[in-house]
């Protein structure tokens, strides 16, 4: 998962505070993980399936983007940031797949071992 951003490209954006998240997919076994945090430190974003990240955890390369990555944030996700997780599976938002929305009962989140604040969140 963590190696060099081997093509050039200009980041979209920073994201600061923050956690990687993982999405479990039963029906299809599959698990992706993304960035969930504040996008230019303002507003919450989730990624695309990350494909790489930096090995000094400085960027992280997305399905559709590149993004800088600011300061990881500390323990669980607040509330506002599960909100719009669930928002955004919810909707298929262009920032995830759009199949998630149609398997909102098949989905489970968790923090990815390894993520500022790894724990036990799982919904």
């Amino acid at each position: 998962m963590t190696g060099d951003l081997d093509s050039p490209g200009k980041p979209r954006g920073t994201i600061g505070n923050w956690h990687i998240i993982a999405l479990r997919d039963r029906v299809v076994d599959r698990v992706t993980l993304h960035v969930l945090g504040q996008f230019q430190n303002a507003r919450a974003w989730m990624t695309s399936d990350i494909v790489v990240m930096a090995s000094n955890g400085s960027s992280v390369r997305t399905r559709n983007s590149i993004y800088v990555l600011g300061q990881p944030a500390a323990g669980e996700p607040d509330v506002l940031l599960l909100l719009h997780v669930a928002f955004t599976l919810r909707t298929g938002d262009s920032t995830a797949s759009t199949t998630w929305a149609s398997r909102m009962s098949s989905i489970e989140l968790g923090l990815a071992r390894g993520s500022p604040g790894a724990g036990g969140l799982a919904y």
